[in-house]
């Protein structure tokens, strides 16, 4: 009886993707924890921390597409043209996030929030009755509220995130 030997040799070289773990991409992580991955360092990193506690949560600064280890000073810019305007305001939208769920919804006693707009992963933007929205191709999102303020009236509007 003969007994046959193999030897294989594998010589590994140093690389980007050896070196850096933000470079290595897995079909089975979901775009939070390839994010979560590549600017925190980490799959596990909770979706309400804030990293750089700038007090932006890190899922905000992932739909927002903001750094989350880099203070984040002002996430909205809030848009009012006078006291009789509708209000609205403008924010970035991370287009490669396509797991969130972004929704405007207003209210007049920030207990009871109604729906105005949606968008599901990178899809278009659905607005309901209570404004219009435009987004430019960059990500720029310029939402305007349909509500006028009157005397003694009150509106609020927040963006929900959604990430499973």
């Amino acid at each position: 009886m003969k007994a046959l030997l193999f030897l294989c040799l594998i010589t590994l070289t140093a690389s980007a993707l050896m070196t850096d773990p933000s470079m290595i991409t897995d079909s089975w992580m979901s775009p939070w924890q390839q994010w979560a991955r590549a600017n925190l360092g980490t799959l596990t990193a909770p979706m309400n921390g804030d990293s750089d506690l700038d007090g932006v949560s890190d899922v905000l600064e992932y739909a927002l597409g903001t750094a989350p280890l880099a203070s984040t000073p002002q996430a909205f810019t809030v848009t009012q043209n006078a006291a009789t305007a509708p209000l609205g305001f403008t924010f970035m939208r991370n287009l490669t996030a396509t797991d969130a769920t972004l929704s405007i919804e207003g209210s007049s006693d920030l207990l009871t929030w109604l729906p105005v707009a949606q968008a599901i992963g990178t899809g278009a933007w659905s607005v309901l009755p209570g404004g219009s929205i435009h987004q430019a191709v960059d990500g720029t999102v310029s939402f305007t509220d349909n509500v006028m303020p009157g005397a003694g009236s009150r509106r609020f509007l927040r963006l929900k995130i959604v990430v499973p």
